[in-house]
């Protein structure tokens, strides 16, 4: 089993020493890709669903560009940040699909499933059709679903259609109808993500909600089927009037519930990515509230994606974030970090040893410490039994 240090359920003591976070190197390789065919009128949200198929050894991405809009395609940078946007009243956003081996260089197939300007040569797998008052689809949630025995309904999708709305597919591209879902119903405009929640045992989606004081509020609702949901409820908002919580696409990871806090600068119109974890979805902590896990580069830029892959490299795990997009630009970006981006453990301004100590977990009688002077690189881990007797003891680093 593995533990993350931030879970403040397994420390017990920490003194001299505070949590920080690591830092997302943006890949070379940027942007991945942009608003290259005629029906990507406007990435602007994107709202992306990538995930690593290991039966196929591909990668898969579900985004939702506006496919109906003023487009600003072949605009200079200059001339995108002077074009003042007002979306039309017809205005349609649709689902497309778009596939990699290497999450880097990505492949948009002729599919010819839904008809666009007259041909069905594109890669749109689900357009607006009557669903022409929230113009589409909108901020779908795709999975795929290992545990379902259903093939048919291998693939879910969750979005916000006439209220929040429901699809399922065999194989991702070829979807069932919409399945209103009015008792679980929200404002909706976000990036609508679901996720199973291994220790409840249950399916959990993150959608969004407005109200006072602070606008946007990310709100949770759970299903055991997929099917019927609970009517959402509130778990996190922002922290004053102007940086507003915009979206949290959610993932399992280190035995937490980690968030990707998209906070939106009302008054700069800019958005950048904080951490948040949480020990059961409905109790959110944000780390570090107001710093950045994904840094800004780009004006108007959005982070609506999820941590997508996780691939050994010389003794890390090493975690793709994707998709970052940028209205400014029209393109889908991508950042790569290595494990020390997880919040870790730093020595304050106070001298002396850092000490962070685990709670004994309920199948052991051990606690572990874990100690790091001051004046050296050294990290001593030590495993003791309750009397304070040493079981193990390992060091790293310069000792």
């Amino acid at each position: 089993m593995r533990y993350l240090l931030l879970d403040s359920r397994i420390v017990e003591d920490a003194r001299n020493a505070e949590l920080t976070l690591g830092t997302i190197e943006k890949h070379g390789a940027n942007p991945l890709f942009g608003e290259d065919r005629a029906w990507e009128q406007r990435f602007d949200n994107l709202y992306a669903n990538v995930l690593y198929d290991d039966e196929e050894e591909i990668y898969k991405c579900w985004y939702s560009p506006f496919v109906v809009d003023q487009s600003s395609r072949g605009m200079t940078l200059g001339q995108r940040r002077q074009l003042k946007y007002r979306p039309p009243r017809n205005r349609e956003m649709a689902i497309c699909y778009a596939t990699s081996k290497d999450g880097l260089a990505w492949d948009k197939p002729e599919l010819g499933i839904v008809e666009y300007d007259g041909s069905k040569a594109n890669n749109i797998v689900r357009g607006g059709g009557d669903q022409a008052r929230q113009g589409g689809p909108h901020g779908s949630g795709i999975l795929k679903d290992p545990r379902e025995r259903d093939p048919n309904r291998r693939y879910k999708a969750l979005f916000k259609s006439e209220v929040i709305s429901v699809a399922f597919s065999a194989d991702g591209v070829h979807w069932g109808p919409t399945i209103p879902r009015a008792q679980a119903d929200s404002s909706g405009d976000t990036h609508n993500n679901a996720f199973w929640a291994p220790t409840l045992e249950r399916y959990v989606a993150i959608t969004r909600q407005w109200g006072k004081p602070f606008g946007r509020q990310v709100a949770r609702t759970s299903s055991a089927d997929f099917v019927d949901w609970e009517e959402p409820r509130i778990v996190l908002q922002g922290l004053d009037e102007n940086e507003q919580t915009y979206a949290m696409p959610v993932f399992f990871h280190g035995g937490v519930y980690m968030g990707l806090v998209a906070v939106h600068d009302q008054d700069a119109d800019r958005v950048w990515g904080e951490l948040a974890w949480s020990p059961d979805t409905e109790n959110w902590h944000r780390i570090l509230p107001g710093t950045p896990l994904i840094p800004m580069a780009w004006r108007r830029a959005t982070m609506t994606g999820v941590a997508y892959s996780r691939r050994r490299a010389r003794s890390s795990w090493r975690t793709r974030f994707g998709c970052t997009t940028a209205a400014a630009t029209g393109s889908t970006r991508v950042g790569e970090t290595a494990s020390s981006v997880w919040p870790r453990c730093v020595p304050t301004a106070s001298p002396g040893t850092r000490l962070r100590t685990s709670r004994r977990r309920r199948w052991s009688r051990q606690r572990l410490f874990a100690t790091r002077s001051s004046r050296s690189e050294c990290l001593r881990m030590s495993l003791k039994e309750a009397r304070s007797s040493c079981v193990s003891s390992v060091k790293a680093g310069g000792c």
